[in-house]
C-alpha cells in the first residue's frame, strides 16, 4: 500500500523520525495541495504495535506544534491508526488494510487541511460503527445498513457490481452506479434511471 500512496502523494524524505520499538518509519506522505499541510506517517512492524509506541511516534513527529497528522502501521494484513488530536491521541487498531487505504487518500486528497482533519475524524468515528464512509442521516436505521444486508439474497452480486465503482467520482461515479445525466444548465444535471427523472 506504501508504494500506491508514495506514487500519489509528495513524499517527505528529510524526515528525522526515527524507527521506535519494532515499528519501522516508511516515510511521511503530504498533500499535493498547497493548502493541506496534512501529513501520514506510514510505518510498518511485524507484529501489531503497542499503544504507547504508536503515540510517541506521534508525539515525536508533531513536536508540540499544531501540525495535522497521523500515524499509519501495517501489521500482518491490518492497520493500527494513530491521530490525528488530542494529548494522549486515540488509536484505531485492526483495520483493514482497503479502509486505512481511504482513510489516509481522503484526507491527502482533501483542499485544505481543516476538511482534511474533518475527514479523518468523521471515518475513524464510523469503523466501530461498522459503516465506514458512509454518513446515514436520516436515510435508513444504521441497523439497516449494518445488519439487513445479511438476509439479501443478491448481497454478493450488489457486492461485485460495487467494485466497478471503486475509484470513481463525480459525474463517473454516477454513470458508473447506471445514471444518465443530461445537462440542464452549466451547473445542474438532471440524473435519470432507466430513463426516468430522479428528483
Amino acid at each position: 500500500m506504501f508504494n500506491e500512496l508514495k506514487e500519489k502523494y509528495k513524499l517527505l524524505k528529510n524526515h528525522t523520525l526515527n524507527d521506535l520499538a519494532g515499528i519501522n518509519v516508511n516515510g511521511i506522505l503530504l498533500s499535493q495541495n498547497s493548502n493541506n499541510t496534512f501529513e501520514v506517517v506510514y510505518c510498518n512492524s511485524v507484529r501489531k504495535p503497542q499503544t504507547s509506541n504508536l503515540r510517541s511516534l506521534w508525539k515525536t513527529r508533531r513536536q508540540g506544534t499544531a501540525v495535522p497528522l497521523i500515524v499509519a502501521c501495517e501489521y500482518e494484513n491490518k492497520f493500527s491508526v494513530c491521530g490525528p488530536v488530542g494529548d494522549e491521541p486515540p488509536v484505531y487498531e485492526n483495520i483493514e488494510k482497503n479502509i486505512a487505504l481511504t482513510i489516509c487518500s481522503e484526507a491527502l486528497d482533501m483542499e485544505s487541511y481543516p476538511l482534511a482533519l474533518r475527514s479523518v475524524k468523521d471515518n475513524l468515528v464510523t469503523i466501530e460503527d461498522k459503516t465506514i464512509g458512509l454518513k446515514n442521516e436520516g436515510l435508513f436505521a444504521n441497523h439497516v445498513l449494518s445488519e439487513s444486508y445479511k438476509n439479501n439474497q443478491d448481497w454478493e452480486m450488489f457486492k461485485e457490481k460495487s467494485l466497478q465503482v471503486i475509484g470513481t467520482k463525480d459525474n463517473e461515479l454516477l454513470k458508473a452506479l447506471g445514471y444518465e445525466l443530461t445537462p440542464l444548465d452549466s451547473l445542474t444535471h438532471i440524473l435519470k434511471a432507466e430513463g426516468k427523472k430522479r428528483h
